[in-house]
């Protein structure tokens, strides 16, 4: 049934989707891709490994769930060795980390088996 200005409500639902400029575009685009599947695939079954344990211990010895979820839980591990532990993120949180919980990732990376590795970050932003 038409309104009184003689639009029906879904062409009044839908008018406002026409505004979208290339300016806004940026915002809504990351939601519009498909998702990715996680680099962490790309690692081999020793690397996957050594990434779980390290990321149980400091999920063990962090003093907050919430702790884990804000600095830890969207790192991406990109390569493992025995000196390297190499980890996408972003640059604050590689930076909070680093500063913050030095001795926590130490101590993870022992229980990971790799206790001479240093942690190398990469940057996804």
């Amino acid at each position: 049934m038409p309104e009184k200005n003689g639009r029906s409500g879904r062409e009044k639902e839908t008018r406002g989707a026409e505004k979208i400029d290339s300016q806004s575009m940026h915002l809504i685009k990351p939601f519009l891709e498909p998702i990715k599947e996680p680099a962490t695939s790309k690692l081999s079954a020793t690397e996957t490994e050594i990434w779980k344990a390290f990321i149980d211990s400091v999920r063990n010895d962090i003093p907050s769930p919430a702790y884990f979820e804000q600095w830890f839980e969207s790192l991406v591990p990109i390569a493992i060795g025995p000196d390297r532990l190499e980890i996408l993120a972003n640059k604050l949180t590689a930076d909070w980390i680093s500063r913050n919980y030095a001795e926590l990732t130490a101590t993870a990376l022992k229980a990971a088996g790799i206790p001479d590795a240093k942690i190398t970050w990469r940057p996804n932003d």
